[in-house]
């Protein structure tokens, strides 16, 4: 009896999102789908720490895309994801600027090895909604309109297929200096 307690004391540690959120990250996997994944992978830290790499890249690069710092950071280690998910909208974790309502908007690409790519670009939305979810015309941190495929990035996250899976292997951030409001 004593393994069944133990087996039943570490399902309880896990919350009952997390739960959930691992197990629609093992469904994306069984599909196929990138989007479910990474869906599901910024909702929990539960499926953060079970789909990642054993050790994530971490890349700072200039703004003349050469790399200002390289770094190979322990999956246990690693604690600056990027993004968080509030209310089925994608948040960043670490604002630029106090105050603001920053979002996070992102452009997947899936290559012929499965592997996939994310690029996000922080955001802030003007408000004029036509309604329903839309929260107006996203603008980013230098407010300029965001035009999917056009705007700098803030970042890229690489996910390298692993057992049957995807993997967090390397996040790449870019820096960019924003204008004061």
């Amino acid at each position: 009896m004593p393994l069944v307690r133990a087996q039943e004391s570490a399902a309880t540690v896990i919350g009952e999102s997390d739960r959930l959120s691992l197990q629609a990250a093992d469904a994306a996997c069984q599909s196929g789908d990138p989007n479910a994944f990474f869906d599901a992978f910024i909702q929990s830290k539960a499926v953060q720490k079970k789909y990642s790499a054993p050790a994530i890249e971490y890349v700072l690069l200039r703004p003349d895309f050469t790399v200002n710092r390289w770094e190979e950071i322990k999956a246990s280690d690693y604690t600056d994801f990027p993004m968080m998910m509030v209310d089925y909208y994608r948040k960043s974790t670490r604002p630029v600027r106090a105050g603001d309502d920053e979002h996070v908007v992102i452009e997947l690409s899936q290559g012929q090895n499965e592997t996939f790519v994310v690029e996000w670009t922080r955001v802030i939305y003007d408000g004029k909604s036509d309604g329903g979810d839309d929260l107006g015309t996203a603008f980013t941190l230098d407010g300029l309109p965001y035009r999917k495929g056009e705007s700098g990035t803030d970042g890229t996250l690489f996910f390298d297929t692993a057992n049957e899976c995807w993997q967090l292997s390397t996040d790449t951030r870019h820096h960019r200096s924003y204008a004061a409001k």
